[in-house]
């Protein structure tokens, strides 16, 4: 099983219509997929469920709320992962070999971030250290669950920040991606997005014997909402895609997906993400980095 976490600080660069697409990506070619959204915006949720259809079908009693409050009010009640595992509609599209299932966000998972803190942070230097261990290894922990690792991947939608929410992903994730659009705004955050996550694996490998090292490594950036003009990014695009190249704190991926906002909302207005959709300039596309996808996690396992 591979945990991938999508980060990005900078929010509206297509991370979430990455991490959909290739989860439903991947199920189609025959892998067992779960998708994980931690983050509160919940737009991996709602890019399988229309809102009458989770409040029906998963409401916070199946959201990944549930686990986190349990983890922090009641330890001894946790529910297991696999208890909140809900299989959307999207499967319908997927062949018999392949599965795609989702354990959903809430709202109402804003405030975990904060209440997470809270209990971090103890007068006793000891018990500190005791909280940090548990609380950043809680999903890493809860993924050995023997029902989760059937999986082939857990791919995990993360908030545009390094709260504790994030840091708990970053601690279970084998590899990284982050997408990014073309831009300024968009490539600025990496570096002290890279900065901060190696900052946490020093302190997590720091910890002595008995705390399990962590080595999440960088897949790489994949661009966005890329603008064509004779079959390449304009001029301004392609020369923020080369200097994030050369920079080389992480590879850029070769596929790259355009601009296509119409897609991407009718993706998320019927629950059928569009590499399962019609249009077959952007099914080209989103399979192409699938593959790319899978060849660069084999080539690192």
């Amino acid at each position: 099983m591979r945990v991938v976490s999508f980060m990005n600080y900078k929010g509206g660069v297509g991370k979430t219509t990455i991490a959909a697409n290739l989860g439903a990506g991947l199920a189609k070619r025959g892998h067992r997929v779960l998708m994980l959204d931690l983050d509160p915006q919940t737009n991996l949720t709602f890019s399988f469920y229309s809102i009458p259809d989770w409040e029906l079908q998963v409401t916070s009693n199946r959201s990944i709320k549930r686990w986190f409050d349990a983890q922090i009010s009641n330890p001894g009640r946790v529910p297991r992962l696999s208890e909140l595992v809900t299989t959307p509609h999207a499967n319908s599209l997927i062949g018999p070999d392949g599965r795609l299932d989702l354990i959903s966000s809430d709202l109402r998972l804003l405030d975990i971030d904060m209440r997470l803190a809270a209990k971090l942070h103890s007068a006793d230097a000891q018990m500190t250290r005791v909280q940090h261990v548990r609380m950043h290894r809680m999903l890493a922990d809860a993924l050995e669950d023997e029902d989760i690792t059937r999986y082939d991947y857990v791919l995990i939608d993360c908030a545009p920040d390094f709260g504790v929410v994030t840091r708990i992903a970053m601690v279970a994730s084998d590899f990284l991606l982050v997408p990014a659009k073309p831009d300024r705004l968009s490539t600025m955050g990496i570096s002290h997005f890279v900065g901060s996550l190696r900052e946490l694996v020093r302190e997590q490998n720091s910890l002595g014997a008995g705390v399990p090292k962590i080595n999440p490594r960088f897949l790489g950036v994949v661009f966005t909402m890329i603008q064509v003009y004779g079959g390449q990014p304009t001029y301004a695009q392609q020369k923020i895609i080369e200097r994030t190249a050369r920079a080389k704190e992480l590879p850029v991926f070769e596929s790259m997906l355009r601009n296509a906002n119409r897609a991407a909302l009718a993706s998320t207005e019927s629950g059928i993400p569009a590499v399962l959709g019609s249009d077959a300039e952007i099914v080209a596309e989103l399979n192409a980095l699938t593959k790319e996808f899978i060849e660069r996690v084999e080539s690192m396992t």
